[in-house]
């Protein structure tokens, strides 16, 4: 299948996600380090053997493929901690489990998410977020985050701009 990445960039992120899913990746896989460490390669290669990006270098199309995977990545973790935090028990969130995750997925889930470890990370978080003095909406990535991808794709889409001309890296 050949796939222009510069006409249809909504296909693509969307064909992305399906790749993730059918890579099986797992919630006790861990962060995204370690599933890059585990599985990053087979990753990269499914990808690739799947899509064409016509006029971009491989090891842009790869770092921007891997930015993208741990973004859709981040964003089921997140819709899996509100599935979680629909139910007041951990019996009854066991027994809603989300379609697209494994029952033993389920339980190692409802573990994590209630753990010590990971309520004092949420709880320290929700503190700093009440310190911050500019508001924003992008999500749970920082201003530069967001401004840092958003020159990436542009780079990607429209080739080097002032600020990343010459540069051997994005």
């Amino acid at each position: 299948m050949d796939f222009r990445l510069s006409h249809t960039h909504h296909r693509f992120l969307l064909k992305l996600h399906f790749q993730l899913r059918r890579l099986k990746i797992v919630a006790r896989d861990g962060n995204w380090q370690a599933i890059i460490a585990k599985h990053g390669e087979a990753m990269w290669l499914k990808v690739k053997d799947k899509f064409e990006a016509s006029g971009m270098r491989q090891h842009v199309l790869q770092a921007l493929v891997v930015d993208t995977m741990q973004t859709l990545f981040r964003a089921w973790k997140t819709r899996l901690y509100a599935d979680y935090s629909l139910y007041d028990t951990d019996e009854e969130r066991l027994s809603h489990r989300p379609n697209d995750v494994t029952p033993e997925d389920w339980v190692f889930l409802v573990e994590h998410f209630g753990s010590p470890a990971f309520k004092a990370m949420s709880e320290r978080n929700k503190l700093n977020r009440g310190k911050q003095t500019t508001k924003h909406s992008c999500g749970s990535k920082s201003f530069a985050e967001v401004e840092e991808s958003t020159y990436k794709l542009l780079s990607i889409i429209r080739g080097p701009t002032p600020r990343n001309c010459g540069s051997t890296t994005i």
